[in-house]
C-alpha cells in the first residue's frame, strides 16, 4: 500500500472529510472542515497519544446539564458535575487574547492541593493594574500573614478597629536605617524569654 492509498478525502458541498495527511499538529487521523473555515480534527502525535484540535471563526457555545437536579444550599453541598474537565497530566490554560475571563456561579471554590514538601500548592494572582476584593465579610486566615506595600498603605475601620498580637512592634520611617528598630525587637525578645 502506498502513502497515497492511506489518505482519506471526501469532499461535499458544505464540508469535507480528511485523514492520513501529515500536518503541523501530527499525522491526521480524522478531520472535518466546513466551507466557512471551521475545523474539528484528531491528530496522532506518537508517544503523546492522540490530540484534538478545534478551530472556529465565530463563537463556541456549549449548553449542558439542563435536566440535572442540583441543590444550592451550602458550599458543602456535594458536587454534581454538568461539565467536568480532567487533566491527568499537564496544565489547563484559559487565554483570552483580547477579552475577559469571567467565572460565575452560586459559589466559586479555588483549591491548590499540591504537595507542600514538593513546593506545590500555591495560589498566585497577578494584576498589571489593581486587585479588588469586595464582600460583606472578608477573612484571611493563615499561619503566617504578611502585607507589604512598596509605597503606602491604609487600614480604615469606619466604626470600629482592633489590632491584637502577643507581641506587637510598630515602627515609623525614621526607625529604618537606624538601630532603634532592632533594639526594640531585641528588647522585646529578651523580655519575652525572661518571662518564660
Amino acid at each position: 500500500m502506498t502513502v497515497k492509498d492511506d489518505l482519506d478525502f471526501d469532499k461535499r458541498n458544505n464540508f469535507r472529510f480528511e485523514g492520513g495527511q501529515k500536518t503541523p499538529y501530527g499525522r491526521l487521523n480524522y478531520r472535518v472542515i466546513t466551507k466557512a473555515g471551521g475545523a474539528y480534527g484528531f491528530y496522532d502525535n506518537g508517544e503523546s497519544g492522540e490530540d484534538i484540535q478545534v478551530g472556529i471563526t465565530g463563537k463556541s457555545v456549549e449548553v449542558v446539564g439542563t435536566k440535572i437536579k442540583k441543590s444550592n444550599t451550602h458550599t458543602e453541598d456535594p458536587l454534581v458535575p454538568a461539565k467536568w474537565v480532567v487533566a491527568k497530566n499537564g496544565d489547563i490554560v484559559f487565554d483570552a487574547k483580547q477579552g475577559n475571563i469571567v467565572l460565575k456561579g452560586h459559589n466559586i471554590l479555588i483549591e491548590a492541593n499540591g504537595i507542600r514538601k514538593d513546593g506545590d500548592g500555591d495560589v498566585l494572582i497577578k494584576a498589571n493594574k489593581g486587585i479588588r476584593v469586595t464582600g460583606p465579610d472578608i477573612r484571611i486566615d493563615g499561619t503566617n500573614v504578611r502585607i507589604m506595600a512598596q509605597k503606602e498603605f491604609t487600614i480604615v475601620g469606619k466604626i470600629y478597629g482592633e489590632v491584637l498580637a502577643g507581641t506587637l512592634v510598630l515602627a515609623s520611617g525614621s526607625d529604618f536605617g537606624s538601630s532603634s528598630l532592632m533594639n526594640k525587637i531585641t528588647t522585646l525578645a529578651k523580655n519575652f524569654l525572661l518571662g518564660q
